[in-house]
């Protein structure tokens, strides 16, 4: 908010409206930046501060606090007419006829304007001590009399006397100073925690790998596939689409060999009982053509010989395919067992490697940031000292009204 205009009509030390009108407007519209007001001693500065103080907020700090108090009561009282009421705000020589009247044009759309009630004889136009009403109360901070001023340069400590500043005059300068402060504090404890979790990358990335896993693997499926399976052997190129693909395709066959297993195992029991019944067949042969000539003996021996021994072939061919399928069996069991190692290891050499371009990305996005953050923070601390150069123009000014 900035002031455009005051007009001041009997009050304190200003009698008419035409005397207490200040412009503090460019081309009739624009508020001034700066405005600075000096005058010799009793001229009028102090009941102006006074006047837009009491306008907007009804309450006179100067006058009203308990600190002056005994002061203002005692010259209230000096000055009582018994026939009028005590003047204190108001004007004594203003004419009669004026209603004691302060307006405060800023640049929001409705002024501040306040005049004093008409009062009675035993009354005072301020009340002196107390708790009083106090209005628009964030505006004390912002419109200091010369009393506070005063208390201002005198503060003690230079630190609380910028913090005091910079609330009442920092603006959006100061926030946005504090909030890019805490912004690259949070941004260096990040970075710090990239960089903490990128080195722990780099040590796991370091670490050897155990490859007997690949080379048990590869043997295994090397004697495999010279057994007459297909086996993909994994290299530096697998990927884990074809790791997946390996895997399904080891199920599948694992799947198969098993089905086939067991119809070998069944055909082999049915096998075995044939055998075992040949002995019982023979005999019932051998009673049957105890009648016939020893030619057809002779004949129907070679022919049973050669059933059993097209039998006997069948069942070591049998227990040659169970030996050989059950060793594939095996060690489909064992490629199966460590599978699962090896997808995990080749999992997380990938993932690894993706969660450390990530974090190169990420480290490289937050140092721009950073820069450009290092880089506002620069124009703001210029902009800062830009103000205090301001303020202390403007304490030079008022301590050389007040001399």
């Amino acid at each position: 908010m900035k002031i455009k205009k005051v007009e001041i009509q009997a009050f304190r030390a200003y009698r008419r409206k035409e005397d207490g009108t200040f412009d503090f407007t460019i081309d009739g519209e624009v508020p001034s930046n700066f405005i600075a007001i000096y005058a010799p001693n009793g001229f009028g500065k102090s009941s102006f501060y006074d006047a837009v103080e009491w306008a907007v907020t009804n309450h006179l700090e100067r006058i009203s606090g308990e600190y002056n108090k005994s002061n203002f009561e005692s010259a209230a009282r000096s000055t009582k007419d018994p026939n009028e009421a005590q003047k204190i705000l108001r004007n004594r020589y203003a004419d009669k006829t004026l209603v004691t009247k302060v307006m405060v044009s800023t640049s929001r759309p409705t002024p501040f304007e306040r005049e004093l009630p008409q009062l009675r004889k035993n009354q005072r136009d301020v009340r002196i001590g107390g708790n009083s009403v106090i209005e628009n109360e964030f505006f004390r901070r912002v419109i200091l009399s010369q009393d506070e001023i005063d208390r201002f340069l005198r503060e003690a400590n230079p630190h609380d006397r910028y913090i005091k500043f910079i609330e009442s005059f920092g603006s959006d300068f100061e926030t946005a100073r504090k909030e890019l402060s805490v912004l690259i504090n949070d941004n260096e404890v990040e970075l710090r925690e990239l960089k903490k979790r990128s080195d722990f990358l780099l040590n796991e990335i370091k670490q050897p790998i155990d490859i007997s896993v690949f080379d048990q693997f590869n043997s295994v499926a090397t004697e495999l596939n010279a057994m007459g399976e297909n086996i993909t052997l994994p290299d530096e190129s697998f990927t884990s689409q074809r790791a997946n693909y390996l895997n399904a395709s080891l199920v599948s066959r694992q799947h198969e060999l098993n089905t086939l297993y067991h119809s070998n195992t069944k055909t082999l029991a049915e096998l075995v009982d044939s055998f075992e019944m040949l002995p019982t067949i023979e005999l019932h042969i051998s009673n049957l053509e105890e009648q016939k000539t020893q030619h057809n003996r002779i004949l129907k021996g070679v022919v049973d010989a050669d059933k059993y021994q097209v039998l006997l072939n069948s069942y070591e061919q049998c227990i040659a395919d169970q030996k050989q399928t059950h060793m594939r069996l095996m060690r489909m069991l064992e490629i199966s067992e460590n599978i699962e190692s090896f997808l995990q290891t080749d999992a997380y050499l990938f993932d690894s490697t993706s969660k450390q371009k990530e974090l190169n990305e990420n480290m490289s996005k937050s140092s721009v940031q950073l820069a450009n953050l290092k880089e506002k923070l620069h124009e703001l601390n210029n902009n800062l000292k830009t103000s205090d150069d301001r303020a202390l123009f403007l304490r030079n000014s008022l301590c050389t009204r007040q001399k």
